[in-house]
């Protein structure tokens, strides 16, 4: 990075200082077009490349040392392809004399407009900002070193600095990526060394690897050190618009504010006082980074009052995150979560082409009421209770279809004290029996069944929950169950056995088979009258044949 700004300020500032040479030494006696052969030759001893003055030069003297140009390129280096490395339509630039006396540096106005920057990696791994900066004949003694040291300005001051229309590209060829930066507009005001100026800065941005189609804008005050190792933005405002079709209505609004510090030479940054705000979701915190050119290393902590995700809403959440080797990982993350309280961690991997995420998850004393009215709030089936939760997961997508996919994990759960709404398992039973009798079905005079305990385990595979063991007791009542929730096709296929007991725990009766099946929205819920006439036939029988039943499988005779 040092080398490409090097080339670029050695490009512009050769430019400059020759430029202003010319109108010192012979505004009235040379047209310093003339001098172009000799400009380019000296860019050329700098640099190592070809400067091309294509357009004419102009110059004013007193009180403003004054110089324009126009169409100037600087040829990339051998091996590039045609393409310039740089390039500017037109440069204007006024500099006070006097002050030059005293080696101050002072800038009216310095404006670049069409500014190209290319910049490629190529297969070999070879970068066009990099080579010989100097020529085979380049001046390397001490004196001439002591020289230029002698010539080099104490200070500077910018009055007005700005570009326009600027574009930069960065083509990596190794890794077949894009980078582009198009319609730069930059402008700052009053800038010098150890002292806060501000600044506007905005552009789109384009990339292929990651996908990224943004609008930047960025407000700030910046402050360089005197040893030029410390920088420093106060009042950051940064805004930008991401487009595309992963985001919800195709663009994500994200805007930053803050306070950050950068130390140039250990390249450590520290941001704090932020607020950000992403798609209406407010985060506040600060961060740490260290050897963020190189191989970046950030950690921080962050905090937000409501974060929602699809359609659940977590609250007050806390946590703490670090980013390394293209590893992101948040832990510990603490929320409210339904009146209850959520704990956990989670990793996210930006190695593999598409994102890997993992995730530990606890839930304690979550009202199931209020989740499952925004979980599948227009569903017949719903459920109350304190819920107890543990989750494990990992997935991988960069889209929430994906994510849901390629859902795998395990977890165990536990109600208590809650409700089955939708499905009347007393209700079943009394029905049952009523069959069972020949007597006339009952009414149904309610649609909930309270419970004392839920509890069960399930496995996910592919997005497809599996439950085997749910358990649901319920005074006189014990419901088993088993089944499947497919989560990308919304779809749920579930059998209930809902049989009465005794105060001593012994089964009364027989037990009523139920399915619960379809869409999550609307499922059916019926009993299986099949096995359901098997059961009644095996209980009248019962009485009848006593013992002699268990030498007879009844099912066989039935199916």
């Amino acid at each position: 990075m040092s080398k490409l700004l090097r080339v670029l300020f050695t490009f512009i500032g050769a430019v400059i200082l020759l430029g202003l040479v010319s109108l010192i030494g012979l505004v009235v006696f040379v047209n310093p077009n003339d001098l172009k052969p000799q400009i380019s030759q000296a860019v050329t001893q700098f640099t190592g490349r070809q400067l091309q003055l294509g357009g004419d030069i102009q110059w004013s003297i007193f009180p403003w040392l004054g110089l324009q140009l126009s169409n100037a390129k600087l040829t990339n280096n051998p091996g590039f392809g045609k393409n310039p490395f740089a390039q500017i339509k037109k440069l204007d630039i006024q500099v006070r004399l006097l002050p030059l006396l005293h080696k101050q540096l002072e800038i009216g106005k310095l404006q670049v407009n069409g500014l190209t920057l290319y910049l490629l990696k190529n297969a070999k791994g070879r970068v066009n900002w990099e080579g010989p900066l100097t020529s085979s004949k380049k001046t390397s003694s001490h004196s001439e070193n002591n020289r230029l040291e002698r010539l080099k300005p104490i200070g500077f001051i910018v009055t007005g600095l700005g570009i326009r229309d600027g574009h930069i590209i960065y083509v990596d060829q190794q890794k077949n990526k894009r980078f582009e930066i198009t319609h730069l507009q930059f402008k700052s005001a009053n800038l010098a060394i150890n002292k806060s100026s501000p600044f506007d800065i905005q552009f789109n941005l384009i990339s292929n690897e990651p996908t990224i189609n943004a609008a930047i804008k960025l407000r700030s005050n910046i402050l360089l050190s005197t040893d030029k190792n410390h920088l420093e933005f106060n009042h950051f405002n940064l805004n930008t618009l991401l487009k595309g079709p992963n985001y919800p209505k195709g663009e994500l609004p994200l805007s930053l504010k803050g306070h950050i510090d950068i130390d140039l030479n250990k390249q450590d940054i520290i941001a704090d006082q932020l607020v950000a705000i992403i798609n209406q979701i407010k985060l506040t915190g600060r961060i740490t980074g260290q050897n963020f050119l190189k191989n970046p290393r950030f950690a921080g902590n962050l905090n937000s009052p409501q974060i929602k995700t699809g359609q659940l809403i977590f609250q007050q959440i806390h946590l703490g995150f670090q980013f390394k080797n293209n590893l992101l990982t948040l832990n510990p993350i603490n929320a409210q979560f339904y009146q209850g309280h959520y704990q956990g961690n989670a990793s996210i991997n930006l190695n593999p082409k598409v994102p890997f995420i993992t995730a530990q998850n606890q839930f304690n004393q979550i009202n199931t009421a209020l989740l499952f009215q925004d979980l599948i709030n227009q569903s017949r089936l719903q459920l109350s209770g304190l819920a107890t939760l543990n989750l494990n997961l990992s997935t991988q997508g960069d889209t929430a279809d994906a994510l849901t996919r390629n859902l795998n994990g395990q977890g165990r759960f536990n109600l208590d004290q809650g409700a089955l709404k939708g499905v009347n398992l007393s209700y079943w039973i009394a029905l049952g029996k009523a069959l069972l009798k020949h007597e006339v079905a009952p009414k149904n005079t309610g649609s909930d069944t309270p419970f004392d305990k839920f509890n069960g385990s399930f496995n996910i595979n592919q997005g497809v929950v599996n439950n085997n063991d749910l358990i649901i007791r319920s005074g006189r009542l014990r419901v088993n169950g088993k089944g499947v929730l497919n989560l990308p096709l919304q779809q749920i296929n579930y059998e209930l056995q809902a049989q009465p007991i005794l105060s001593d725990g012994s089964p009364e009766g027989i037990a009523i088979p139920i399915r619960i099946s379809g869409s999550l929205q609307h499922p059916s819920i019926s009993p299986i009258l099949d096995q359901l006439s098997i059961d009644i036939i095996k209980e009248k029988l019962k009485g009848k044949l006593g013992d002699a039943l268990k030498k007879l499988d009844l099912n066989k005779l039935f199916h």
